[in-house]
């Protein structure tokens, strides 16, 4: 099973490099993404110290597991 896994992962990476400038720009889309939220979370996580208490304090944290369950959500609808 896990061969097959990894067999199917390395053919999807390879399929994913062959288009480079999709794969670049997907990349820096999802960087950028990650560096808005960090700032986002240095900024908001003063601004409402008792409201974070709830999820660990960690507002950057709270942001990605709900970007992921926003994907994981979409996905699932399409």
């Amino acid at each position: 099973m896990l061969r097959q896994v990894l067999a199917a992962a390395r053919k999807e990476a390879r399929l994913a490099l062959s288009y480079r400038l999709a794969f670049v720009t997907g990349s820096a889309g999802i960087l950028s993404a990650v560096f808005m939220f960090a700032l986002l979370a240095r900024f908001a996580g003063r601004g409402a110290p008792g409201l974070l208490d709830a999820y660990g304090g960690d507002f950057f944290a709270f942001i990605l597991v709900g970007i992921a369950f926003q994907s994981y959500l979409g996905l699932s609808l399409d």
